[in-house]
């Protein structure tokens, strides 16, 4: 993902949230996403509201590169988070040894014969 993607995906995350007083900011890392919502002082911020707004728009870009979403909330100028979310797009890899071992020995593993 290029910083063009990022500015894009930054510009249509302010877009959404535009009636709330959030400024957005959107940078990448390696393989995350991170999204920084930022809140002037004082003001409340539904941070679980805002996300879901946020992934109602996220699945329009191509994230193939992405394996985890980071959403902070903070208040504006402060260095800590608020608040913070990770989705993760990959699921769990499974155990090494689960993928070398033959099928029928799965299901022996699992639940040992006569059970």
């Amino acid at each position: 993902m290029g910083l063009l993607q990022v500015e894009q995906i930054r510009e249509i995350l302010q877009d959404v949230l535009s009636e709330h007083a959030v400024v957005v900011q959107v940078n990448q890392f390696r393989n995350q996403l991170n999204i920084v919502l930022n809140k002037p002082p004082g003001t409340v911020a539904h941070y679980s509201a805002l996300v879901n707004l946020l992934k109602s728009r996220l699945g329009q870009f191509h994230l193939d590169d992405i394996a985890r979403i980071k959403i902070i909330g903070r208040i504006q100028g402060s260095p800590k988070p608020d608040w913070e979310e990770v989705i993760d797009l990959r699921p769990a890899t499974p155990p090494l040894l689960l993928l070398c071992m033959p099928p029928r020995l799965l299901g022996w593993w699992r639940s040992p014969p006569g059970l």
